[in-house]
């Protein structure tokens, strides 16, 4: 069976360097997105966007059904990232982007919600522990090639496992 590859890129967790490398623009998501896989002729396919960071359960139940039923299996990548890091990744962008003139202090204690735990719990409740993989990186941080790297083994282990 052929393979799609989610990946839930939070932001400030090197996700716009992975969709800059795959090059990955699909626009629509049921009918159409459906209709691309048809026409791919690859057995691996890599979505990427940070949209699905918020994903309803009941969409991707969904939505997994309609990539069955094109001869898919889905397999889900997310990078999280330490809270602390993530908090000051967050706030830094803020100041630099947006001339945010808060101190840190009054943007954790006002401003900043944890993102990662909604998100880890919906994945638990929608995938099955063999379709997903959570990785830290905090631990590939510097070297975002690592996070490319990561993704194109998990593709080589679909294509050997499949």
């Amino acid at each position: 069976m052929k393979r799609l590859i989610l990946h839930i890129g939070f932001g400030k967790t090197g996700s716009s360097y992975l969709q800059s490398c795959l090059a990955i623009d699909v626009t629509g998501f049921r009918e159409e997105f459906a209709e691309f896989l048809k026409n791919i002729e690859h057995s691996v396919v890599i979505f990427s966007s940070e949209f699905l960071a918020n994903f309803d359960p009941m969409i991707m139940e969904e939505f997994k059904r309609d990539v069955e039923e094109v001869g898919y299996e889905l397999y889900l990548i997310c990078y999280v990232r330490s809270v602390a890091g993530h908090a000051y990744s967050n706030y830094s962008q803020r100041v630099k982007r947006h001339r945010y003139t808060e101190s840190f202090y009054y943007y954790l204690q006002n401003e900043y919600k944890v993102p990662f735990t909604g998100l880890l719990k919906r994945i638990a409740g929608c995938f099955e522990k063999e379709n997903y993989t959570i990785r830290n990186y905090d631990l590939v941080r510097g070297s975002c090639g690592e996070i490319f790297c990561n993704c194109y083994r998990m593709l080589m282990r679909s294509v050997i496992n499949h």
